[in-house]
């Protein structure tokens, strides 16, 4: 691959990234946060069959733990994310999620001992800047749905620092078995949730369905 196709590839990336902010906050007033990230994530674990699933059921159990573990940390940082955006902005949203690329050398080194480079502490520093501007209020405090996304860049750090560790150095466990495994996971996590705080319903408008397959096949699955 091209630089540019590479650059282009990003910018795609940031593009849909970017977009499902807005999507899910506003389906959030047809369907509960459980039920979205139970329909998105199952329709992304069928579409990711046909490719993964092979991977999957070829993998040792230690992947498939590593991968439950993984899933748990996945689907707890969506549930964080979902329930967050219904008490502040999209813009913030996306700022607060994004500190999850700080938050991962400090992870990586509390729990594998991976010493952070000069860089990410800049990065770190400069990012807990930025969050207090946005996010403090004029008592100094944080707002609830500001710590619930910050929880949900918590989990999303774990999730990046167990997958970096597992797949390489002396585990080299499989990207694609994990892929699946993670994902099949996440959807569980939800049903169990929508199972206990929702109800599982189906009689969506035709364009909250619309919305929910571009999040399951366009948003998490590619």
């Amino acid at each position: 691959m091209t630089r540019l196709k590479a650059d282009l590839t990003l910018l795609m990336v940031s593009m849909i990234w970017g977009t499902t902010f807005i999507l899910v906050k506003n389906e959030l007033v047809y369907l509960g946060p459980m039920a979205l990230i139970f329909w998105r994530f199952l329709i992304a674990t069928f579409v990711l069959a046909p490719f993964l699933l092979k991977s999957a059921l070829r993998a040792s159990k230690f992947t498939w733990m590593i991968g439950g573990f993984v899933g748990i940390f996945l689907g707890l940082g969506y549930l964080f994310q979902t329930y967050g955006m219904q008490f502040t902005n999209t813009s913030k949203a996306g700022f607060l999620t994004a500190t999850y690329v700080a938050i991962v050398p400090l992870l990586s080194f509390l729990i594998f001992k991976n010493l952070p480079s000069l860089r990410s502490l800049i990065g770190v520093v400069l990012v807990s800047g930025g969050m207090a501007l946005l996010c403090l209020n004029q008592r100094y405090e944080f707002q609830p749905g500001d710590l619930l996304l910050l929880g949900c860049a918590f989990w999303f750090s774990s999730q990046v620092v167990f997958i970096g560790h597992f797949t390489q150095g002396k585990w080299k466990l499989d990207p694609l078995a994990l892929a699946w495994i993670q994902v099949a996971v996440a959807t569980g996590v939800a049903a169990v949730g929508t199972g206990w705080w929702e109800d599982f319903r189906v009689d969506f408008p035709l364009k909250t369905w619309g919305v929910i397959t571009f999040l399951g096949v366009v948003a998490t699955a590619l």
